[in-house]
């Protein structure tokens, strides 16, 4: 057996005035605020309960096109790691917090407007290809998640140039140096130098 209350709650304000009862329209008036609190509640849970079963029916899906991005040293340039689809954009990409390594400095995770998973920017530095592993969430907090390839290579030099100065930094100060260069070691820069040195003793050799 219902209570007053639920009674109440049952019939409704237009309910309790079309029945002429009093005592149950008092009821309702005493008790609309708790009312209205449990529709809002149960409108609540319905709503949550139907996005959770629209995110299990239409999960985010990260396709992966490449998953690797070849930077070169200071050039700006932008790689598609993969497409997103399912859930409800916007989507919203970010490193995840078990990732083996950090995204590499100077560059950036976005989505563009064909809801591409991108990388982008500069490198200042050249390293191996690294590992990130990559978050994408829906705007009902759905997720996917995907490893990506990232690596930095140092900028080409030709063999041409190599006689002149590399990055501000002359050849003899290069050859000085036990580090690489711009991707050009030492021993390279020496090399070349020796080979210009005999290219102009043979070509002096013919003219005389």
């Amino acid at each position: 057996m219902r209570s007053t209350f639920e009674e109440a709650r049952a019939r409704g304000i237009n309910g309790c005035l079309a029945e002429g009862d009093l005592l149950l329209l008092l009821e309702y008036i005493l008790n609309l605020e708790e009312l209205i609190l449990r529709d809002y509640q149960n409108m609540s849970q319905a709503q949550f309960q139907a996005s959770i079963s629209s995110t299990a029916a239409n999960p985010v899906v990260i396709t992966p096109t490449s998953g690797s991005a070849a930077f070169s040293v200071g050039q700006a340039q932008s790689f598609t790691l993969g497409a997103i689809s399912g859930g409800v954009p916007p989507y919203s990409p970010s490193v995840d917090a078990s990732s083996p390594n950090p995204l590499p400095a100077g560059l950036t995770l976005g989505v563009d407007s064909n809801n591409n998973l991108n990388v982008a920017g500069t490198t200042q530095t050249a390293f191996a290809a690294e590992s990130v592993t990559i978050d994408v969430n829906d705007s009902t907090s759905g997720q996917a998640q995907s490893q990506a390839e990232i690596a930095s290579n140092a900028a080409a030099v030709s063999a041409a140039k190599l006689g002149t100065t590399t990055s501000g930094v002359s050849p003899a100060a290069a050859a000085q140096l036990g580090t690489t260069i711009s991707g050009v070691s030492p021993a390279a820069v020496k090399a070349a130098q020796q080979q210009k040195l005999a290219d102009a003793a043979t070509a002096a050799t013919k003219k005389y």
